[in-house]
């Protein structure tokens, strides 16, 4: 036989397949019932971490908004890019939480300011 990569071919032999598993075939009526246990709970794991990601974004986006007012106090004339990059997000999710939160700007571009309604 030619030697590949220092070994011999003649080393190796030949297996089949369907005989080398007739021994680890051996699954029971237990081990199944375990698996269909084992699928359901992991069903149940998935669903609870399913709410507590929904429940996460709805803090997330509530801490933005309530981020984005804290800045527009502290300075009313603040522009919507100078907003996003302090809170490391796009100017388009400053606009979208603006205008969910009804804040609007008064004034001509360069020299107006928001305008926060009452209600917050």
């Amino acid at each position: 036989m030619k030697q590949l990569y220092g070994s011999s071919l003649e080393n190796f032999r030949p297996i089949n397949l369907g005989e080398e598993m007739k021994g680890n075939a051996s699954i029971t009526n237990a081990d199944v019932a375990q698996n269909e246990d084992n699928v359901a709970q992991n069903e149940d794991d998935v669903a609870q971490n399913e709410g507590n990601v929904a429940q996460n974004e709805g803090n997330v986006a509530q801490n933005l908004d309530n981020r984005i007012i804290q800045l527009i106090e502290s300075n009313s004339a603040i522009k919507r890019d100078a907003i996003a990059k302090q809170l490391s997000v796009s100017k388009k999710t400053v606009e979208r939480h603006i205008k969910v939160l009804g804040i609007k700007w008064d004034g001509h571009p360069k020299t107006g300011h928001w305008i926060l309604p009452e209600k917050l």
